[in-house]
């Protein structure tokens, strides 16, 4: 093989590990940035996927300063955890509704269906959400079946 085909061939070779760093790199930073939602249907939004998937640190990020100090984070983490074992999920979320109370609190009506085992049970219910800084934040841990720690 001449060298100018070595060294066209190293070129493909380094570009193509480049470009699969670069794409790499993104995806860790895309997939471990926590995006802030930007209004209460958002953080539902959010808090429900977090839920889904299992990620009970997420969920506990997603409750306001005075939830937390009802609820520690590994209480959070078991609760959502048993929501996964027994294969119990929200699905086909909507926000029916969002209304302001002032600048800071929000009260939402959503809307979705709880699956448990073979049966799929329509659920409404009311989400009390606060804005902490720039963050939206449930102000309860909100589950398929009920509100655990409400009051």
């Amino acid at each position: 093989m001449c060298s100018r085909h070595r060294f066209a061939s190293a070129r493909i070779l380094i570009s193509a590990i480049v470009l699969t760093s670069v794409m790499l790199s993104a995806c860790v930073i895309g997939c471990t940035t926590t995006n802030t939602p930007a209004d209460p249907e958002g953080a539902i939004h959010a808090y429900v996927m977090a839920f889904n998937r299992g990620d009970g640190e997420a969920v506990y990020s997603m409750l306001s300063g005075d939830a937390q100090s009802r609820q520690s984070r590994i209480e959070t983490m078991i609760l959502v955890d048993d929501y996964m074992t027994n294969e119990m999920f929200f699905s086909d979320l909507r926000v029916l509704d969002v209304q302001y109370t002032d600048s800071t609190r929000a009260t939402a009506s959503i809307a979705f269906t709880l699956v448990f085992a073979e049966s799929h049970i329509p659920r409404n219910k009311t989400v009390l959400l606060i804005k902490e800084g720039n963050d939206w934040k449930l102000t309860h841990v909100y589950t398929p079946a009920g509100c655990s720690v409400c009051g």
